[in-house]
């Protein structure tokens, strides 16, 4: 053997040091995260804000033994060049071939640059649950209606005008757990609304799930409202200082003419005349009764404000926040519009159904993009059980920083002394003169 194949032999058997250390040694893969972001920078930057990783084979990654049927050991973590961060995420649609890992962006990103501190890992059998997922650590507000959560909301008539006599008391607001939804009845002439507290934004998307089971009098007139803001006064006389309202205005419990505003965006008033956008609605059809719809609106920028408005007839495990969902109506108003930050939810008028899923999170177009690297293996000895005494959820070594120890390369001593040794009956075969 010559000593530039020893150099190559070395070369395989000693282990580079990887520019970011592995986070968790029980965990036997993981591919980088860059996240790309636009120019159109939301007013409350980056940090909260949703991104996702779209498309991923989570079907082709159970049945091939790199991720658990729950999905626990799937994480997004992120190195900050002294500590990792192991963060909550929303797996939507897994196992499948194109589940979404949606989670929330945790350090600021500047125009049109990119971040690639975030880390995708799996394949960890014995991995305990991921952090727990709250209303408010993944999207601005989510509500899926699993529990009863209408403490967190603001009940207001938003405002005296259009078809209403003013907000409905008592609230008809009751949350069904059978159907994972709020119900409610507003009763005729009379509005109610949904805001959560404690989120105020100007760029926003605000979506949810509608189930239509009656109207009132001529129509409804309800939808997702953004950027509210209001004189602070008792719920029932409350009056709107500013908002933007997607409308819709043709129930299938009314055989009757819509209002004219239907499918279009208002501004400052619950209009039945027509509305901000092209003043005619765009055609989305009747909503139809007894059947489950996603309806959003989202508001970004200012002089001009850009609107965008979304009504999906059958709505997916992929469309939740209306990520990727065509458009229904698109626009814009570039004076006097509505600019203050304000809350976002929904506005219900002479209108009967449940609704769920109530998402709200912070928006721009272009929407940041994320992209992931090829697939790493776990270091030397790493992606087998846990050290002893640690979790399948740590977050590191020792130090609870580089993951350099029990988390990082397993038993460097042992291994290095290998290769010495190897190393030593290599040369002295190099030297010893052949026969």
């Amino acid at each position: 053997m010559t000593r530039g194949m020893l150099a190559a032999v070395l070369v395989l058997l000693v282990p580079v040091p990887q520019s970011v250390p592995w986070w968790n040694g029980a965990w036997g893969l993981r591919r980088a995260i860059t996240v790309t972001v636009g120019a159109n920078t939301p007013q409350g930057g980056y940090v909260g804000y949703t991104v996702r990783l779209s498309s991923l084979d989570t079907a082709a990654m159970i049945a091939a033994g790199d991720l658990l049927a729950s999905g626990d050991d799937l994480r997004i973590v992120r190195w900050d060049g002294a500590a990792w961060t192991d963060l909550p995420r929303h797996v939507v649609g897994l196992n499948s071939a194109a589940t979404d890992v949606r989670f929330a962006l945790a350090a600021p990103i500047a125009a049109s640059a990119a971040d690639g501190s975030y880390f995708l890992y799996y394949r960890n059998p014995a991995a305990g649950a991921p952090p727990a997922m709250t209303t408010t650590n993944v999207y601005r507000w989510f509500d899926d209606g699993s529990a009863d959560r209408l403490p967190s909301y603001v009940n207001g008539r938003v405002h005296a005008s259009g078809p209403s006599n003013g907000l409905t008391t008592p609230s008809s607001f009751a949350f069904n757990a059978g159907a994972g939804a709020y119900e409610y009845n507003t009763t005729d002439n009379f509005s109610e609304s949904l805001r959560p507290t404690g989120v105020a934004e100007r760029d926003v998307l605000v979506s949810y799930d509608l189930y239509q089971t009656g109207a009132y009098g001529v129509n409804m007139a309800s939808g997702p409202l953004a950027r509210l803001t209001t004189d602070g006064g008792a719920p029932a006389a409350e009056i709107a200082a500013g908002f933007y309202l997607y409308l819709l205005c043709d129930s299938g419990a009314n055989p009757g003419a819509p209002y004219a505003g239907h499918g279009d965006i208002a501004q400052n008033a619950i209009q039945s005349g027509g509305g901000l956008v092209d003043g005619s609605g765009s055609p989305i059809g009747q909503v139809a009764l007894n059947a489950w719809h996603s309806v959003g609106l989202a508001a970004w920028g200012a002089g001009a404000t850009t609107l965008k408005a979304w009504y999906v007839n059958a709505p997916s495990a992929g469309s939740l926040g209306l990520f990727g969902a065509p458009a229904s109506l698109t626009g814009s108003q570039a004076t006097g519009d509505t600019t203050a930050s304000g809350a976002a939810g929904l506005y219900l008028c002479q209108d009967i159904g449940r609704v769920r899923n109530i998402l709200i999170r912070r928006y721009t177009e272009p929407e940041p993009v994320s992209s992931l690297a090829a697939v790493e293996n776990a270091p030397a000895g790493g992606g087998g059980p846990p050290p002893s005494g640690g979790g399948g959820g740590g977050g590191g070594g020792s130090d609870g920083k580089c993951g350099c120890g029990s988390s990082g390369l397993r038993g460097p001593a042992a291994l290095l002394a290998a290769v010495l040794a190897l190393a030593a009956i290599i040369l002295r075969e190099v030297r010893l003169p052949r026969a």
